[in-house]
């Protein structure tokens, strides 16, 4: 006997829930400050340490590794081949090269023209490192392409980073940091593409448009909601 389509509807619904709470509890975990805690004191990351901490460009590529994997692992379970079908080796080297440049310019929000002029520059010099050695050409092959958009790997990976940063806030609370129009981006045009990955960033830009839904003060991810 077959399911009721309503029922299974809610079901994906409520597996999706799940699944964003372990996104967040499992990235933001990730990406809490290591460090060697004296005996008796507090074993979680504490609030002032959790809200000003600032992502580094390994942070990011590893943040976005993880969730990656963890968007092809659920893509597996349901037969999604926009996603299955795609080359992860492909978005591994996409992400490790995609902000490049952030290595000499740090990340720059609200960028002007000479920003960008000079991200240019710096991924040049980025470049001109990675050519001194063997694997210089695939660095600059795997980067051409990646800004090119011209592949679906290098467009799933600018989706994953859209929602890498959105986890981000979410997780540190940062919601007076967020932009207004995330489905205004190119990024969120491209996830179009990928139906599991979609129906993720939905759930969390609501997630974001509605943050008087998130436990503030738990160490935890705690969403009311997603229990």
């Amino acid at each position: 006997m077959e399911k009721d389509p309503t029922f299974q509807k809610r079901e994906l619904i409520h597996e999706d829930k799940q699944f964003l709470r372990l996104l967040l509890n499992f990235v933001g975990g990730q990406s809490r400050i290591k460090r060697w805690r004296e005996p008796g004191e507090e074993p979680f990351i504490n609030s002032e340490e959790l809200y000003s901490k600032r992502e580094t460009v390994m942070e990011h590529v590893g943040g976005m590794s993880l969730v990656a994997s963890m968007i092809f692992d659920k893509a597996e379970s349901e037969e999604d081949r926009s996603i299955t079908d795609l080359d992860f080796r492909k978005i591994i080297r996409n992400i490790v090269v995609h902000d490049s440049e952030e290595i000499l310019t740090g990340d720059i929000q609200g960028k002007t023209a000479v920003d960008r002029a000079n991200e240019e520059k710096a991924r040049d010099i980025v470049l001109g490192e990675a050519m001194k050695v063997s694997v210089g050409d695939h660095i600059r092959e795997t980067l051409t392409s990646y800004q090119s958009k011209d592949r679906p790997e290098d467009r799933f990976t600018k989706a994953i980073d859209e929602l890498q940063g959105i986890l981000y806030i979410i997780y540190t609370r940062t919601f007076d940091k967020q932009r207004p129009n995330f489905r205004e981006t190119k990024a969120y045009e491209y996830s179009g593409e990928f139906k599991t990955l979609r129906r993720i960033i939905d759930l969390a830009i609501n997630l974001c448009e509605r943050s008087n839904l998130v436990d503030l003060q738990a160490p935890e991810m705690r969403v009311e909601g997603f229990e």
